[in-house]
């Protein structure tokens, strides 16, 4: 008997041990839980879901599908909660990096159980195949080329056009300062697959066909199968020193910067406000067009003018740009810039042309939290009108100062002055009229 209870004491005690031995089912907590998860176009071999710590390993194809909503089996009590599914694994959303579930008898609720989202590559990062050379016109929009394995793998550390006529090489970093930071960038959306490059921030690229090739993170050159052939783009201007927050005077020197004026493609010229024609002869243009450089005919009196671009090649193009020649210096609440913005006329001759209830760029001196425009009829200066106004610092430009015009204003002709007010919503400072009269159809 001795014996038998012995034995039975031992079997309880290696029962005892064995389940103490065996492994907690994560699972087991009763918080909701992903069980199994596949993604669109991404073998279901290729997730692993580490329950423990609550991560999921994804190795991603060679090319990511456009639409990646998951499909998942889930622990009976759980959701998923939503997300941009069709960002995932690109990383331009917020969470793309996680996977959140929570209770399926309550979608409100915060996520309870978060997993880290991990990717693999399937292979080192690969030019894809092309069957034809590519073409861009040379702007600020992306030059897109197709890649493999994009995803998990780092951006190239440097991106080389080779000139295949002059053999002229042209280098850019890629990294992440400015303005390296901006040159690449791995596309999504319609651009998935694709490095996009920003030719705009690569300085010295003129019109035509090049090789180009990419430096990986380890060092390894990535040549792209076809020719990149950059065409020269419509004119773009970026900046203009010396105008709208600083007047000229007749002879100064004025710098326009922006991409294709190109010397020997483009003529400048200004425009007066009767429109009349008044040739530049001093202009000196960047050889890879990034900036022109002019002096203003000392012989022009003082008043409002147009900078008038043209393109002479091959795409035709006409850019306009307000410039003031004035002896004062702007006063508080100037404005300099009322809807003059839109000037493919090219022509400042006349009042300007605005719709009611229309959101209208302006640019003025001077910055309140409480502005409005007055807009007082030409014909009746008893008609008068109010514009609420939104104005930023012209040091720390967050967006585009607006105003807006009212929607019952009746159609007529009106001169507009800035006005400042104060807490209780009066009138506390006043700038000069604007130039031009508006009119209102």
């Amino acid at each position: 008997m001795r014996h038998f209870c012995t034995k039975y004491l031992l079997g309880l005690l290696l029962m005892a041990l064995l389940a103490s031995c065996k492994p907690v089912d994560p699972i087991a907590d009763g918080k909701p839980r992903i069980k199994a998860i596949t993604f669109p176009g991404i073998p279901a071999e290729n997730v692993k879901i580490d329950q423990k710590n609550l991560r999921i390993t994804v190795t991603l194809p060679p090319t990511l599908s456009a639409h990646r909503t998951p499909e998942a089996t889930l622990t009976y009590n759980a959701q998923l909660l939503p997300k941009e599914w069709d960002n995932s694994f690109v990383g331009y959303c917020k969470g793309c990096e996680t996977i959140e579930v929570g209770y399926r008898t309550n979608p409100d609720a915060p996520a309870i159980t978060v997993y880290k989202v991990e990717t693999l590559p399937t292979a080192p990062l690969a030019a894809a195949p092309l069957s034809a050379p590519l073409e861009h016109l040379l702007s600020r929009d992306r030059l897109y080329i197709p890649m493999l394995n994009l995803y998990a793998n780092p951006l190239p550390q440097k991106v080389t056009f080779t000139n295949q006529a002059s053999g002229e090489i042209i280098s850019a970093e890629i990294n992440e300062n400015y303005p390296n930071s901006f040159i690449a960038h791995k596309g999504d959306r319609g651009a998935l697959n694709h490095i996009g490059i920003n030719t705009s921030y690569i300085r010295d690229l003129l019109p035509g066909t090049y090789k180009v090739a990419f430096t990986s993170a380890e060092g390894t050159t990535i040549h792209i199968p076809q020719p990149v052939v950059l065409k020269q783009g419509l004119i773009q201007v970026f900046s203009i020193t010396n105008t709208e927050y600083k007047r000229l005077q007749p002879g100064d020197e004025l710098i326009v910067q922006g991409l294709n004026l190109l010397p020997g493609t483009i003529a400048l010229s200004m425009v007066d406000s009767t429109d009349r024609v008044i040739e530049v002869p001093e202009v000196e243009c960047d050889p890879y067009g990034r900036w022109c450089k002019l002096k203003t005919p000392s012989t022009l009196s003082y008043g409002h003018y147009l900078l008038r671009i043209t393109s002479t090649g091959p795409v035709k193009d006409q850019t306009c740009i307000l410039v003031h020649l004035r002896s004062k210096p702007l006063v508080p609440f100037e404005v300099t810039m009322f809807g003059d913005n839109n000037l493919s006329e090219c022509s400042i001759r006349g009042p300007i042309t605005i719709q009611r209830g229309s959101k209208v760029i302006l640019i003025a001196s001077g910055y309140e939290p409480r502005a409005r425009f007055k807009l007082t009829s030409v014909q009746n200066s008893s008609q008068v009108y109010y514009a609420p106004a939104v104005l930023y610092t012209i040091n720390s430009y967050p967006g585009f100062e607006y105003a807006t015009i009212p929607s019952d204003i009746q159609s007529g002709r009106y001169r507009i002055v800035l006005q400042a007010l104060d807490e209780q919503g009066q009138v506390k400072a006043e700038g000069p009229p604007y130039w031009r009269e508006i009119r209102i159809p």
